[in-house]
């Protein structure tokens, strides 16, 4: 997975696959059929170990708000700590191959409702808390704020600023008033 992580799927060969696991070239075939299926296998482990901890703040924290705050607040932390600027491997999947590929759109497209679901839960308690305006679309604001998420990964890789990166995200949240 970091490997694919780091180079992407297009630089990383197979020999560096065989490699970094300790096979052989025929045993990486053996074991995994292809690059293609390790690779999606890599998006798996990551939708299912990683992208979940990005999200913990959301269940965590009692506020509803706080705890869309703390989300945002962490993924800064999180960027700017990124020295690689090696960014969402999701994200970074999407950018190179969902155009053509479904089975990485498919995973892409299920990361990403993992975390509009994660904004939704946190909304729906900042609405029952009376912490936000009643007349906001709870789910379109849940997509939105996922697209600000991403967004802000995608910036970090064009322009590695971190009140740039902090400026958005203050405008973003402004949006829960």
């Amino acid at each position: 997975m970091n490997l694919f992580w780091g180079c992407g799927y297009e630089a990383t060969s197979t020999q560096e696959l065989a490699r970094v696991m300790g096979l052989k070239p025929g045993s990486l075939y053996n074991a995994f059929g292809n690059k293609h299926t390790l690779y999606l296998e890599a998006l798996d482990h990551y939708r299912q170990h990683v992208s979940p901890c990005v999200f913990a703040p959301i269940d965590e924290i009692e506020s509803g708000t706080g705890a869309v705050r703390a989300t945002f607040a962490n993924l800064i932390d999180e960027i700017c700590g990124d020295m690689q600027q090696r960014g969402c491997y999701i994200l970074n999947a999407i950018l190179e191959l969902s155009a053509h590929d479904p089975e990485v759109a498919a995973r892409a497209a299920s990361a990403f409702e993992i975390g509009q679901a994660a904004f939704q839960r946190a909304l729906e308690r900042a609405h029952a808390q009376g912490e936000i305006a009643p007349h906001h679309d709870l789910s379109a604001l849940a997509a939105y704020f996922m697209s600000a998420f991403q967004g802000l990964r995608l910036m970090w890789k064009v322009n590695p600023n971190r009140a740039i990166l902090e400026g958005i995200v203050h405008i973003t949240l402004s949006t829960l008033m």
